[in-house]
């Protein structure tokens, strides 16, 4: 799974900006099973990389909830930033 780094964009926005707000949302999907996880998953170019035994290891990351649903976290990276004018 893909791992979310802001320090690398506040690298790139603090060389530009002196004004901007990093933040990560998570969102949690409701799956009817780890199948549908892996479907989701399916969609994404890089899906060939995974490893053979995905299955398994989604079923680690996300246990079945009280009425056998997965939620699925989905975390996403979002920044504001105002250009400063140079004088």
């Amino acid at each position: 799974m893909q791992q979310i780094k802001p320090g690398r964009y506040y690298d790139i926005l603090s060389g530009l900006t002196d004004s901007f707000d990093l933040w990560v949302t998570t969102y949690y999907h409701v799956m009817d099973s780890h199948r549908d996880v892996i479907a989701w998953y399916r969609g994404k170019p890089n899906f060939k990389e995974f490893p053979d035994d995905m299955p398994e290891q989604v079923r680690a990351l996300y246990p079945p909830q009280g009425d056998d649903k997965i939620l699925f976290e989905f975390k996403r990276l979002f920044f504001t930033a105002i250009k400063t004018e140079e004088v």
